[in-house]
């Protein structure tokens, strides 16, 4: 009776974590099983008790079982993946670009989105800045996960899932998924300590006061990342620049990272004042810095990271930081200091979006783009006092 009783619970159990059992099995065997549909299939029967929508499921599975992806796209465009209460489970191919090489996994997320203020209107903002625009913002949905496998899993996948990772087409004009559990985690088990490696103790805790707490952090980085988001929209716009190739090489990957970090700043000092976009280029600075250096490509491969020595190039061009017992420290300990820092970085983004926006003929934005250098001198404090400083403390970061 008692192994009868425990195998009853187990079943009980499997049966309350259906959706996590679809994940394992995905993880388990990543292609198109016939385990992986019919989970599906039990999920869309049974969907209201899931709070995950049925039409969603039921072209899933047929999309999994005929690889017909493009079943998938009106769906993701339109957030129909989104169950009443916000929880979602998506499964599809997805592509990652780390270190030159790209790999593309059938994966799988499960999880709900946080409730979250919602952003001023970017759209607007960003025509009276540049007088085009050109496609609209990517919406940011900042999630909770509660289980996921393939190239959107832990420190080895991304906390960032960008739309046109999906292989699904016109993916690019969908959300984008940031997993603040996962983005937090990276942060206190490596990117705090590399902040306290690279800055003197004063414009450490300066950096790392928005990180306190986790509600704080997903606030702050959210809304970070949504006016990131804006800076890809300006410009030619970043849907464009990938459906016509336009940015052929992880360097010009970096400097669209880079010109939107830019513009972004720039537009939320308009938008919010300089203290508080001073908050949000501090949460930049801290995943920049914290955990975007330390990817495993370092800048000769990684756009990240390679983004990431571009805006410390600047900040040191800016001289708002001095060295202090082998760190750096803000010259300005403020909020509004730590913005005045950007002020190089956000002036040449906007010069290169309003550049790209004149070219008569588009492929130009490479020469535009290959044109962006970094100091010799920057380069080698970034190796020293960035990367080497903090070698170690994360171990498969991708």
């Amino acid at each position: 009776m008692v192994a009868e009783g425990v195998e009853l619970q187990q079943v009980l159990e499997d049966e309350a974590s259906l959706p996590r059992r679809l994940v394992r099995t995905i993880e388990g065997d990543p292609g198109p099983s016939r385990a992986a549909v019919d989970l599906l299939l039990a999920l869309a029967r049974d969907h209201a008790l899931w709070e995950l929508p049925e039409e969603w499921l039921v072209a899933t599975a047929v999309a999994l079982r005929d690889n017909a992806w493009a079943l998938l796209t009106e769906g993701f465009l339109a957030q129909r993946f989104l169950g009443d209460t916000g929880r979602f489970l998506i499964v599809a191919p997805y592509a990652v670009n780390r270190e030159g090489r790209i790999t593309l996994v059938l994966s799988a997320i499960y999880g709900s989105v946080i409730r979250h203020p919602p952003p001023p209107d970017l759209d607007r903002a960003l025509r009276e800045m540049f007088r085009d625009l050109r496609q609209p913002v990517t919406r940011i949905l900042p999630i909770t996960c509660e289980a996921s496998c393939g190239n959107v899993r832990g420190e080895s996948g991304e906390a960032f899932v960008v739309p046109d990772g999906w292989a699904f087409p016109r993916s690019v004009g969908g959300p984008a998924l940031n997993d603040m559990g996962e983005q937090r985690r990276r942060f206190v088990e490596g990117g705090r300590a590399c902040i306290r490696t690279i800055f003197d103790a004063a414009t450490a805790d300066l950096l790392l006061e928005i990180e306190e707490t986790p509600e704080e952090q997903a606030i702050v980085q959210h809304e970070e990342y949504q006016f990131h988001e804006a800076g890809h929209a300006s410009g030619i716009g970043l849907t464009h620049k990938l459906s016509a190739g336009l940015l052929a090489t992880w360097w010009h990957g970096a400097v669209e990272e880079w010109r939107s970090d830019g513009v972004a700043f720039e537009l939320a000092g308009r938008i919010l004042g300089e203290e508080e976009a001073g908050k949000l280029v501090a949460s930049n600075f801290c995943t920049r810095f914290g955990v975007d250096s330390h990817r495993l490509g370092g800048p000769d491969r990684d756009r990240d990271v390679a983004a990431s020595l571009l805006t410390f190039d600047h900040a040191l061009r800016a001289g708002a930081f001095k060295m202090k017992g082998g760190k750096l420290a803000l010259r300005d300990l403020s909020y509004r200091g730590l913005f005045a820092a950007t002020a190089p970085h956000r002036m040449l983004a906007v010069r290169l979006t309003q550049e790209e926006m004149a070219l008569g003929y588009e492929i130009g934005i490479h020469g535009r783009y290959g044109g962006i250098a970094v100091e010799a001198s920057s380069r080698m404090i970034f190796d020293g006092l960035v990367r080497d400083a903090c070698e170690g403390m994360f171990k498969d970061l991708r």
